[in-house]
């Protein structure tokens, strides 16, 4: 569950009043689901208790053109400061460095890796002939050859393909 979906749920409840939130309360509350929720969704939570930090620091110490009147913090100015939290953007997109070897010339090249490139390609398409070609051309008929030369592929997709292939021979 994401802080805003607990916030309109105590919304719905009647635990918040729309028009004067308790921020220390809601804090509070976030704070102690910390516990209860998986470590995804820790990073969700402890992001959502900065901007509401970050909205109560604004309440005390508001700007020059809103120090004139006294003003109370709303559900709709939460909600905002929480709507754009999702669980995606905390994802890390990292970057993998490719050194050379010593005594080369050039430059260390960079790859940047995203969280979507763990998925295969669209343009690579699996076609079982190919595979079960391939697989005949290796002579692997029998269940302990298939075994043992898919335990020596180090990339999982080709041992998916590989067996996907192996099993669709078998049932020709």
């Amino acid at each position: 569950m994401e802080p805003i979906e607990v916030l309109l749920k105590k919304v719905e409840r009647g635990e918040i009043d729309p028009y004067d939130v308790d921020l220390k309360a809601l804090i509070e509350d976030f704070r102690q689901r910390l516990g209860e929720v998986s470590l995804p969704y820790v990073g969700l939570f402890l992001e959502a208790v900065v901007r509401l930090l970050k909205l109560e620091l604004e309440y005390f110490f508001p700007s020059v053109e809103i120090k004139s009147r006294e003003r109370k913090i709303t559900l709709k100015e939460v909600k905002e400061a929480l709507e754009d939290l999702h669980l995606e953007d905390l994802l890390p997109v990292y970057q993998v460095s490719v050194g050379r070897p010593k005594g080369s010339i050039g430059t260390p090249r960079s790859i940047t890796t995203e969280k979507e490139s763990l998925d295969p390609p669209l343009h690579k398409t699996f076609s079982p002939k190919e595979y079960i070609r391939r697989l005949k051309e290796y002579g692997l008929e029998d269940w302990q050859d298939v075994e043992r030369f898919l335990l020596s592929l180090t990339d999982r997709v080709e041992r998916v393909r590989f067996l996907m292939a192996w099993l669709i021979y078998q049932q020709d």
